[in-house]
């Protein structure tokens, strides 16, 4: 966390009212009134790995400002306001202060802190942030966790400051220390190019206005050679659960062929695709990856990462998948194969998810072998029994809908209350009528 006042005079978040907005990357807050009014600006960096903050005064103040900066303790960054500062999150933390830079290390990557502006600094105690500056600047005992940066105001009322977990002697921290404004603005102007790179025009305000936003936020998630969960929270590296869809759709190909591209190259023998690039999980997320691989075909129509590779990973994971997941029926069960479906697994019945799934794969590969040279028997002969299973066991007559799941037990009564997935997974895989696959 990080956090920062003015020395003497009242907190930033005692200052009522305060302005916050949001606009194309760019965070804006706002407090106080009249000379005391401060605003902070925050933009995330392109060109390398950070965070900028500008902060600006109308009229400079008396006081020097106070930056706060600590916790390091979990590498997964938590979103609840109570944990910052919290002790326990930042008693894991080493805090070192050298050549203007503050050094924070501890679970993840490093953090380092650099200012154009001359940095006093004092190792803090995370109790003391709460009582405010004065008891904030008392050199505690050995071992504090919390680094306070103490920054005058310069003659034009405004002082940048940049977090980073690059090397604090790389050439893009250089060039901000030479020329933070010009660093700034350039950030701003590429964060706003970014988030406007895809409009949509929907008879809803807020969902267009939200698409900037969201963009910039699957940009976050990026981290080559593959998207992450969540850009902040679940930052972990997961083979399917709607990962490269929007990839596709933002015209960010070269990311989603290398997403795909690194799961088959860790590809298990048997053709199972494992959940993540640092081990292997229960979740089942190999045949999500594969639809997502042949989305991003039929937007393109490039061969090269079918032909390099994918093509025969793919059929691997369709064999895979006859072998452990093919019910006695013909269908396919779902299990911990789509974003909700942590806790559904139906018992190993046949499921209209996966079904969906593997029939769309199977006959979009049998296209595909055609156009490369291959055998395209195999795929044809696998999606029409697929397509005569789902008719014949999923579909609901009566309600007009595929069902969720049939029983592979007792009754074998077919589940006729599909959830969201179950009921748009057979409409995007083209299977949503009953003359259809």
């Amino acid at each position: 966390p990080v956090g920062g006042h003015p020395v003497g005079d009242v907190r930033p978040d005692e200052v009522a009212p305060g302005r916050t907005r949001y606009d194309k990357g760019v965070q804006h807050h706002g407090v106080g009134a009249g000379k005391n009014a401060v605003t902070v600006d925050a933009v995330r960096g392109m060109s390398f790995e950070g965070l900028l903050l500008r902060v600006r005064c109308a009229d400079k103040p008396s006081a020097p400002l106070v930056v706060m900066i600590g916790g390091r303790a979990n590498a997964n960054y938590d979103q609840n306001p109570k944990s910052a500062f919290n002790p326990e999150e930042c008693a894991k933390s080493q805090v070192t202060f050298a050549g203007n830079t503050l050094t924070i290390a501890g679970a993840g990557p490093t953090l380092h802190a650099v200012s154009p502006t001359p940095l006093r600094f004092t190792a803090a105690d995370p109790e003391a942030v709460a009582k405010g500056p004065a008891a904030l600047l008392v050199a505690p005992a050995k071992g504090a966790s919390v680094g306070a940066l103490t920054l005058e105001w310069p003659a034009d009322g405004e002082i940048h400051l940049m977090l980073t977990t690059d090397d604090p002697g790389a050439a893009p921290v250089a060039a901000y220390l030479k020329s933070p404004r010009e660093t700034f603005d350039r950030a701003v102007e590429e964060n706003r190019a970014l988030a406007t790179a895809v409009e949509i025009d929907t008879p809803d305000p807020w969902l267009n206005a939200a698409m900037p936003g969201a963009l910039l936020g699957y940009n976050a998630a990026w981290n080559a050679p593959s998207f992450r969960h969540g850009a902040i929270a679940w930052h972990d590296t997961y083979a399917g659960w709607r990962v490269t869809y929007g990839a596709t759709v933002a015209g960010w190909h070269d990311r989603a062929q290398s997403h795909a591209k690194a799961f088959y190259d860790i590809q298990h023998k048997d053709g199972r695709i494992p959940a993540t690039l640092r081990k292997d999980e229960i979740y089942n997320m190999g045949e999500v990856l594969m639809d997502q691989a042949l989305y991003d075909y039929e937007w393109t129509g490039d061969l090269a990462p079918l032909k390099n590779g994918g093509f025969d990973a793919i059929a691997r994971h369709l064999e895979w998948g006859d072998k452990f997941m093919k019910t006695p029926d013909g269908l396919y069960e779902n299990f911990l194969n789509a974003w909700n479906t942590d806790y559904k697994w139906h018992n190993g019945g046949g499921g209209s998810i996966a079904t969906a799934y593997f029939w769309r794969a199977n006959k979009t590969m049998a296209e595909i072998a055609g156009r490369i040279g291959k055998d395209p028997a195999v795929f044809k002969a696998r999606a029409g029994a697929i397509a005569g299973a789902m008719r014949a066991r999923l579909w609901s007559e009566r309600v007009g809908v595929f069902g969720e799941y049939r029983d592979i037990t007792g009754l074998k009564l077919l589940h006729e209350s599909p959830d969201l997935p179950a009921s748009t997974r057979p409409s995007t895989s083209d299977s949503a009528r009953p003359s259809r696959p």
